[in-house]
């Protein structure tokens, strides 16, 4: 049997393969005591949460339909090429949408769930509850994290769990905060 720290690190030299001028790098991994892991990856300093914080520079940037526009673009081309790759997000929240010093869109923590072998090799929840499609809400509930009841290769239920449907949901939701100024989380 591998260690699940094996299994993440080797998921990861894949994730650290993506590049997208929309996407957020990954760097680094490393493995600490007691099969802890480090992932290093790009940081921006600024997140969409940060921008709905501040009330003055969130009214300049909501009024200016450009802006807006060209940000629901880079984060559609972002989920296209992972969606293309077979990487379902499941983490998506406003403080993961970074924003570049050149006002660009960066998409970051995006692989945790597919490093995680949909979550099984953790025994913690991988996803954002906030924006989580309510089918995945569901399908954590039946499969839980019990990894030695879930074939990881089976590949119908590989397809449930890693369905790229959820993250337009969550898309709908972080968008629907963005245009209303609703900065809720549930963390």
């Amino acid at each position: 049997m591998t260690p699940n720290s094996i299994r993440i690190y080797g998921k990861f030299q894949f994730l650290k393969s993506l590049v997208n001028k929309y996407l957020t790098r990954y760097v680094d991994i490393q493995r600490g005591n007691d099969e802890r892991l480090f992932v290093v990856s790009e940081h921006y300093s600024l997140t969409l949460f940060e921008l709905l914080n501040d009330t003055y520079l969130y009214n300049l940037i909501i009024v200016n339909q450009h802006i807006l526009d060209k940000w629901l673009f880079q984060l559609l081309k972002a989920f296209e090429y992972l969606a293309q790759n077979q990487v379902v997000h499941r983490c998506l929240s406003l403080k993961n949408i970074c924003l570049t010093a050149d006002g660009n869109i960066k998409l970051a923590n995006y692989g945790l769930f597919y490093m995680s072998e949909y979550g099984f090799c953790v025994n913690f929840p991988v996803s954002s509850s906030e924006a989580l499609a309510p089918e995945c809400l569901l399908l954590d509930f039946i499969y839980g994290n019990k990894f030695d009841d879930y074939p990881t290769n089976n590949n119908e239920k590989n397809a449930e769990l890693n369905d790229p449907k959820a993250d337009i949901w969550s898309l709908g939701v972080v968008l629907f905060q963005l245009m209303f100024g609703i900065n809720a989380t549930l963390s």
